[in-house]
């Protein structure tokens, strides 16, 4: 996968309830874009992944489960498996897992040279998970996310 940061993308704004869309300018109304690595973020942690243990044959007849659309262009799936950990217990051990997938998920800017390192944590706040994300630029720059899950809202997952 290639992803080059530095070409403008269409930006993502996290609503209230912390869902993502786009965004618009209120007087021209055009949509409005971000050279951010943000937009990468949101949608590898995301998208859910194709399921593993599935042959990753890209047919009609036999399709692959999950994962993003424009994974038929690349030979890298694009997408987190966090969504595996959620029907686990909030214990120490699920948290793990989740920062586990997450950094898994991110592990393509580090192959791509778009980060110099990435770090994932997940922390528990009663029914919500948060997952922190430290992206460290090769040139040296920081940015840093993080992202809220409800844990038993997606129990259903």
């Amino acid at each position: 996968m290639l992803y080059i940061y530095n070409v403008s993308d269409l930006l993502l704004k996290r609503l209230e309830n912390g869902a993502f869309d786009l965004d618009f300018d209120d007087e021209s109304c055009d949509l409005l874009t971000t050279e951010s690595l943000e937009n990468a973020v949101v949608l590898s942690l995301g998208t859910f992944a194709r399921e593993r243990g599935l042959d990753n044959v890209k047919s009609n007849l036999n399709p692959s489960i999950g994962g993003w659309w424009a994974d038929s262009l690349s030979d890298v799936d694009l997408g987190s498996n966090v969504y595996e950990s959620i029907p686990g217990k909030n214990v120490d051990a699920t948290v793990k897992s989740v920062e586990k997938e997450a950094k898994e998920a991110l592990q393509w800017m580090i192959d791509d040279g778009v980060a110099g390192s990435v770090s994932c944590s997940a922390k528990v706040n009663g029914e919500i998970v948060v997952i922190a994300v430290k992206i460290v630029k090769p040139d040296g720059g920081e940015v840093n996310y993080a992202y809220e899950m409800n844990w038993e809202a997606t129990r259903g997952i």
